[in-house]
């Protein structure tokens, strides 16, 4: 599976931040995939992100890539190609690295 063709027709721009580290722009496949309840009416949503291999290492994110607790900022405000850091955060919590042509996925809560 070609991940990279996916992304391109309904991909979205994210922000992918290692804190007090980096935080890149790039785009990914964001679809979500339900909801955890914490504690009576009060959930947390779950969704699945998907980044083209070639995507991330075209960045300066670090080499090993995502990893449990990093964050990653759905519809994020970019002005001029900056991040303002507004958007809806959410916490890495399964990343995995799929292989050549698949990328990576993860799922995140927030």
């Amino acid at each position: 599976m070609d991940i990279s063709g996916l992304i391109d027709t309904d991909g979205e721009l994210i922000v992918l931040s290692r804190l007090g580290i980096v935080d890149v722009i790039l785009n990914a496949k964001v679809t979500e995939v339900g909801a955890d309840t914490l504690a009576g009416p009060v959930s947390q949503r779950r969704f699945r992100v998907i980044i083209a291999e070639e995507t991330l290492k075209a960045t300066a994110f670090p080499v090993a890539g995502p990893a449990h607790g990093d964050q990653i900022t759905i519809t994020p405000t970019i002005v001029n190609g900056q991040w303002t850091g507004a958007g809806t955060m959410l916490t890495v919590d399964r990343p995995g690295y799929r292989g050549t042509g698949t990328g990576w996925w993860m799922e995140a809560k927030g």
